[in-house]
């Protein structure tokens, strides 16, 4: 971030951390406890990134609005925001006592199952916000059009996917149907 204010560029990272318990004794700790966040290192992380940003914006705009600067000579805040990403479980197979199969989803909303499969597919990148096609059934980038939920869309939106790009499918969600068997050959699912 720093490099990008200094030189106007556009420079991306991904960044991982492992979220470790934070040793009670450690200061760290309290701050968590103070703010209501998990006892993580990665909320450590978080806020450093927060501040980060901020005090970046402010050096930004702080030279801005030294008089006699001229209009061009301005310095542009770069991008400072960012996404966290967390993982999780993935689905779990549940027999019942009649020996019918059924999924549980750990209440994992559809946006987080889409960034999965952006993840996973590999295509896109992570950084750009997938525009909502359809209430959270399908998401696209570009000619990519990404699928949860697919018992909840009907085929005129399968064939919109279908014929404006490449269409991947979150397994854990696909529905079985005709639809999608008809699309069988056009689509991928995606775990």
């Amino acid at each position: 971030m720093q490099l990008n204010a200094q030189d106007g560029g556009n420079r991306k990272f991904i960044l991982c951390q492992i979220d470790e318990p934070i040793d009670k004794k450690k200061p760290a700790y309290q701050f968590c406890v103070d703010n209501n966040l998990p006892p993580v290192i990665s909320s450590i992380t978080i806020e450093r990134l927060k501040r980060a940003g901020e005090n970046i914006a402010k050096e930004i705009e702080a030279e801005n609005s030294k008089t006699g600067l001229f209009e061009e000579d301005k310095k542009q805040v770069p991008d400072i925001g960012f996404k966290v990403f967390d993982s999780v479980e993935a689905p779990k197979l549940k027999v019942n006592d009649k020996g019918q199969i059924s999924i549980d989803f750990n209440d994992i909303d559809a946006l987080s199952r889409i960034y999965n499969m952006i993840f996973t597919v590999g295509l896109d990148e992570p950084t750009q916000v997938p525009e909502e096609v359809v209430k959270d059934c399908i998401y696209k980038i570009g000619n990519h059009y990404y699928i949860t939920n697919s018992e909840k869309i009907n085929s005129d939106d399968y064939s919109n996917a279908i014929k404006n790009g490449k269409v991947f499918i979150d397994g854990w969600t696909a529905s079985l149907n005709g639809t999608l068997q008809n699309y069988k050959e056009d689509v991928k699912i995606v775990f």
